[in-house]
């Protein structure tokens, strides 16, 4: 018989919290778009608020398009929304590291010691199957990516979901977001990875390869 595919909706009605204040990193991406959809349509039964979180690391000419966009959709929903503006630095050896460091560093202070109970992010099923493969290829340690990370008061609710799911539930109840077009860059390995290497081992070996690698992620 073969494994039901997780949905948002009920994925998200299975882990997330009830009757707290939630913060959510929305990129304005199709995954974080989706999740801010799934929790706002839960939001009443769970008894949860919803914060709108939106980092803009200053790295694109677009990057503060996406940051009005996150900012629109935040009003609309009647979220209260928090925004950091960064200025890349002049030294740029490892821009993926001081993104997410800048990034959590934010969070944390958003959240600490009035704000929200929880960061919700939107990682899904592709990006962790994308991270073992990129630890696998580079060598590198295979350390878990927890789906609760209590130290930074981090929930990743979509981590099961794949991407086709998201983009699914996006199509179904037409949401708008917005492209990164850095994601078609394939001088990035996690790029190469997305779109050479899991359709061949999706087509050549197993259809849901990316079920099967997030499993063995987390």
């Amino acid at each position: 018989m073969s494994r039901p595919k997780p949905s948002v909706l009920r994925t998200l009605k299975q882990e997330l919290p009830r009757g707290k204040r939630l913060l959510l990193a929305v990129s304005g991406g199709v995954d974080s778009v989706v999740l801010l959809h799934g929790c706002l349509t839960l939001a009443h039964e769970l008894q949860n608020q919803i914060e709108v979180a939106h980092v803009d690391h200053g790295l694109r000419r677009a990057s503060k398009k996406d940051a009005a966009f996150v900012a629109e959709l935040a009003e609309r929903a009647g979220c209260k929304f928090h925004l950091c503006s960064l200025r890349p630095p002049i030294r740029r050896s490892n821009l993926e590291a001081w993104g997410r460091a800048e990034r959590y560093t934010f969070f944390a202070g958003v959240l600490c010691p009035e704000g929200p109970d929880i960061l919700l992010t939107a990682h899904s099923a592709n990006d962790a199957a994308e991270t073992f493969l990129i630890k696998l290829v580079s060598n590198k340690e295979l350390t878990p990516i927890h789906r609760c990370d209590p130290e930074r008061w981090l929930l990743r609710p979509l981590l099961s979901v794949t991407r086709a799911e998201i983009n699914k539930y996006a199509k179904e109840h037409k949401l708008a977001f917005r492209e990164d077009e850095s994601n078609r860059d394939e001088r990035f390995l996690r790029n190469r990875i997305r779109a050479k290497l899991l359709p061949l081992l999706a087509r050549e070996f197993d259809p849901r390869i990316v079920e099967t690698l997030s499993e063995r992620a987390v």
